[in-house]
């Protein structure tokens, strides 16, 4: 491999001041109500872009983050990124906002409270006008993103993933194909996803079939579906992914990890949309 030639100081700092590979950031606060209202009038943002995982909170841990509202107790801000003027998907907080969202919409029984236990067993509507009045005015803090120096669109989405990845792999809270979902987002994930919905499939493997439970352009995925094991942490995406990775023999090598991560790298630069 040919060495890449060394920079002087002068170069170097050149190369910083372009601001290439930098991101820019704004920081924002929002009312409750406003989360909802921008998630609606789809907007605003975002929520589940094509590199975020499938939802993984359950219902008790959903309403334990309602009560820490509830009690103004200090949370993390979510990540926002610019993808367009005034226009912003979700890099981090996607179950936030989703248990602000089923809350505030009624779905979400609270359940499993510590603090607030007179509260189990409420919806939003349910609450006294006081209590609605104390979560309306509580806000959420949002870092927001901003590619400014970022020429291709091909150079964003790969800032984008490594943004991604750096927000998400501090903890355990992505499993092996939900990293591969964030890092290697293109046509050919859509497609494994797309093939993970088809009804002969999840018959097959007891899935709730997507057609009848899921509705991506609306952010709707019932709840039958979303507890589903296979979905919940797109196991029945690296099903499919395994068909792939090893239908070719030359490709067994390694442990499975490493043979599927090098099938979706590999396809990465085929099936990558246009810039």
């Amino acid at each position: 491999m040919a060495k890449r030639a060394k920079l002087t100081p002068k170069q170097l700092e050149d190369l910083y001041d372009s601001g290439e590979n930098r991101l820019s950031q704004e920081r924002n606060d929002f009312l409750l109500p406003q989360v909802l209202d921008f998630v609606r009038e789809k907007k605003w943002m975002n929520i589940r872009p094509e590199y975020q995982r499938r939802l993984v909170w359950d219902a008790k841990k959903k309403s334990r983050f309602i009560e820490s509202l509830l009690m103004n107790i200090p949370i993390p801000p979510i990540f926002l990124y610019e993808t367009d003027l005034s226009r912003y998907e979700v890099m981090d907080g996607q179950q936030r906002l989703n248990a602000i969202i089923e809350f505030y919409e009624n779905d979400l029984k609270l359940r499993g409270l510590e603090t607030w236990t007179v509260l189990n067993g409420y919806t939003y509507k349910r609450c006294p006008p006081r209590i609605q009045r104390g979560l309306d005015r509580r806000r959420i803090s949002a870092t927001v993103l901003l590619a400014e120096n970022v020429k291709t669109n091909g150079k964003a989405d790969a800032i984008r993933r490594e943004v991604f990845e750096r927000l998400n792999t501090g903890g355990a809270t992505l499993n092996a194909q939900e990293l591969r979902n964030s890092l290697y987002s293109g046509r050919f994930n859509d497609m494994i996803v797309r093939l993970a919905g088809t009804r002969l499939f999840d018959q097959i493997w007891g899935i709730p079939p997507y057609d009848d439970h899921y509705r991506r352009n609306e952010n709707y995925i019932s709840t039958e579906l979303a507890e589903n094991e296979y979905f919940k942490r797109m196991k029945d995406c690296e099903l499919v992914l395994r068909f792939f990775a090893l239908r070719h023999q030359s490709n067994i090598r390694g442990a499975m990890r490493s043979i599927l991560d090098t099938c979706m790298r590999n396809h990465l630069d085929i099936c990558k949309r246009p810039s």
